[in-house]
């Protein structure tokens, strides 16, 4: 079960963006797999490389919560997209704000009927 991973191509900016990105490591947090996130999560940090399965879910009030899930986009279904249309979904459908988002990979759209991009920007305060 993976996501990919996407960041938002160079250039493509939200109203408001131009935040700085910090990961903290904080203890405490619990492992939640990716495919059960949910609007108002808080993760502390993106994981390295360019797909993801897990990922460490905190308290947003946690001074270490540097990404919170801001909305979740459903794709249509039919055959896998492939990631430029993904990518045409993320820009069009996340919510201002957003920093980066996952969406599904061809394994967890064919395996597992993802459908979802999840959308993170900052946490509330």
């Amino acid at each position: 079960m993976r996501h990919r991973l996407i960041r938002p191509p160079a250039g493509w900016l939200f109203a408001g963006l131009g935040v700085g990105l910090v990961a903290l490591l904080v203890a405490g947090c619990e492992e939640g797999n990716v495919l059960d996130l949910k609007e108002g999560d808080c993760i502390e940090e993106l994981p390295d490389g360019d797909s993801v399965s897990n990922v460490d879910i905190i308290d947003c009030d946690d001074e270490g919560a540097n990404y919170q899930v801001l909305n979740i986009v459903t794709v249509a279904d039919g055959d896998y997209p492939g990631t430029a249309e993904l990518d045409v979904e993320a820009q069009e459908n996340c919510d201002p704000g957003t920093l980066t988002y996952l969406a599904p990979s061809e394994e967890t759209w064919e395996e597992e009927d993802d459908r979802a991009i999840v959308c993170f920007g900052e946490p509330e305060s």
